[in-house]
């Protein structure tokens, strides 16, 4: 999610870039998230979390192992 820094954390939100689900048992299901729409976001100044930094990470090395396959 994208949200405001000034607006509160339960607050409304610019844009949803994905979903995280941890208790999710099929792996590909688990992580969905549009590295493109996050990287647009960042390239603009929106600083992510440590939290959704690691997310973020994560979900290029599965976009990269599957183009790779």
């Amino acid at each position: 999610m994208v949200a405001e820094a000034r607006g509160r954390r339960d607050g409304r939100f610019v844009e949803k870039l994905g979903t995280y689900l941890p208790k999710q048992k099929d792996a590909a299901k688990q992580l969905e998230l549009d590295v493109a729409r996050a990287e647009y976001w960042m390239s603009v100044g929106a600083q992510p979390t440590d939290t959704s930094n690691s997310l973020i990470k994560r979900a290029r090395k599965e976009q990269a192992a599957s183009a790779e396959a």
